[in-house]
């Protein structure tokens, strides 16, 4: 008895936190434009993932340790806690999996969330002085902090200073526009160039190459 008036209280107290968990990760979502999953998946930040997961683990477990328990009393057979205790142990290696994978990312680079790429290159495409997109390089860095590095094909008809004056124009404008870019590489290349394009095609393929400068 004393076993299930522990497990009751701490399955009441973790579904409160796990409850307030899931209110903020459905705001954070809704305010991303995206479904829960999309966003647990593609999140850089890893506070609202760590909280859900720990809650949703803790739960699971306590159900499995009831029926362990509950098996345990209803057969005589101590193998049941044994089973439960296992099975909670997997769960606990499966979450700390998850949140691994999403911090593995922040510690050794990934490339950014795809709709931001693809903001990014739209906002690029748009510029009167750019007029093809050739190599767009993105990575993560920290939480909402993205390296960008654009390779761009630029109007031939501009001088050094027009040039110049562009890219600082580019940069400002993407800072603003997007808060997490906050180290921003602007290069000038030509479009045909065939190292640079073979290079291009083998990192992202004929079908990412093509839509770069795509609507």
């Amino acid at each position: 008895m004393l076993a299930y008036i522990v497990l009751a209280v701490a399955f009441v107290l973790e579904s409160i936190s796990w409850s307030q968990a899931v209110r903020q990760t459905v705001r954070e979502a809704k305010a991303d434009n995206r479904t829960i999953m999309a966003f647990l998946q593609q999140s850089d930040d890893p506070t609202s993932k760590t909280v859900l997961f720990e809650d949703s683990a803790a739960l699971a477990g306590l159900l499995i340790a009831f029926a362990g328990i509950g098996l345990h009393q209803l057969t005589g057979s101590s193998i049941y806690d044994g089973i439960a205790s296992v099975m909670i142990g997997l769960l606990l290696a499966f979450v700390a999996y998850l949140l691994g994978r999403t911090n593995r990312g922040l510690l050794i680079g990934r490339q950014a969330d795809p709709v931001l790429v693809r903001q990014v290159g739209q906002r690029l495409r748009e510029a009167p002085e750019v007029e093809v997109v050739v190599d767009l390089l993105t990575m993560t860095t920290g939480t909402d902090s993205v390296l960008l590095c654009a390779r761009l094909d630029f109007d031939d008809s501009l001088g050094a200073a027009d040039l110049e004056r562009a890219c600082v124009r580019l940069d400002g404008e993407l800072r603003a526009e997007f808060p997490d870019l906050n180290e921003i590489f602007l290069e000038p290349v030509p479009r045909n160039d065939p190292d640079l394009r073979a290079k291009v095609l083998a990192r992202y393929g004929e079908r990412i190459v093509n839509r770069f400068n795509s609507d």
